[in-house]
């Protein structure tokens, strides 16, 4: 169910998502640094699972919906989430 987004939409977000989960670990992490004070509603994160921190490694994207409400100037838009290549 896309609740109204567009497939085309989709598709890019799910491709650029993959480029960046493709990056290396540094790269990922400066690149979250980088946009943490923009207050994008795009957000990375990753931790070590298992009680003794021994079961793996996870890693994701957040999307803060709340403060994507009213973004008048289209910033939080498919550019802001091109962005996380650069």
């Amino acid at each position: 169910m896309s609740h109204g987004v567009p497939v085309g939409l989709l598709a890019h977000v799910e491709a650029v998502a993959a480029a960046f989960f493709t990056m290396p670990q540094l790269e990922k992490e400066a690149a979250a640094a980088a946009r943490a004070p923009l207050r994008s509603p795009f957000r990375y994160a990753s931790k070590r699972i298992g009680s003794s921190k021994d079961l793996g490694w996870v890693e994701y994207l957040l999307l803060d919906v709340a403060g994507a409400v009213g973004d008048a100037d289209g910033q939080y838009g498919p550019a802001a989430i091109e962005d996380w290549n650069d």
